[in-house]
């Protein structure tokens, strides 16, 4: 992504200020030139002095720092295009295949589809919610082989032997009586 532009910094303006007219027009000129990597053009040292030593800096400063975060993806060329169905089944399939986010970008600009390792990484985790939310739906819904009843049934047959009968539960009930207190 080029760059074609520069920030006019307002602490500039005490140099503009200090300045006759014409002088400050062949600053700002010379701001303008320097700023869009051209050279300066001017013979006046003064000027020459105050670009190289206090303008200059500031701009090769900014543009250092715009091009870091160009190259760690901070900057992009404007928010990402939404993703088909397609893509994005595509996306999951590359990725259940081990790609990695990178080589799955690569991949599908072979595709003519651009992408951002961005985009891929958040569709890869769109699908990762859905695919888990299906997964705990099926456990909670019952298979159709089986239904509440025979549920009950084998809850109700398992190990007899260990289980107490009615008469036990119900002697138990009532031996077991309500505490009062008062107060």
């Amino acid at each position: 992504m080029a760059n074609n532009s520069f920030i006019f910094y307002e602490s500039w303006s005490e140099f503009i200020d200090d300045l006759d007219r014409e002088d400050a027009k062949e600053l700002v000129y010379q701001i303008y030139r320097v700023g869009l990597d051209k050279e300066m053009d001017t013979n006046d040292t003064i000027i020459r002095k105050i670009v190289k030593a206090f303008i200059l800096p500031n701009i090769k400063g900014a543009k250092r720092r715009y091009n870091t975060a160009v190259e760690n993806g901070k900057k992009s060329e404007g928010a990402p295009r939404k993703t088909t169905e397609a893509e994005d089944n595509l996306i999951w399939e590359l990725h259940l295949d081990g790609l990695t986010y990178d080589e799955i970008v690569e991949r599908m600009d072979t595709y003519g589809v651009k992408i951002s390792r961005n985009t891929v990484g958040d569709r890869v985790r769109k699908r990762k919610e859905l695919e888990s939310t299906k997964s705990n739906n099926q456990e909670l819904k019952p298979s159709e082989e089986t239904n509440n009843e025979t549920n009950i049934n084998t809850f109700k047959n398992k190990d007899k032997s260990n289980s107490k009968s009615e008469n036990d539960l119900e002697d138990e009930v009532e031996e077991k009586q309500p505490l009062h207190y008062s107060f």
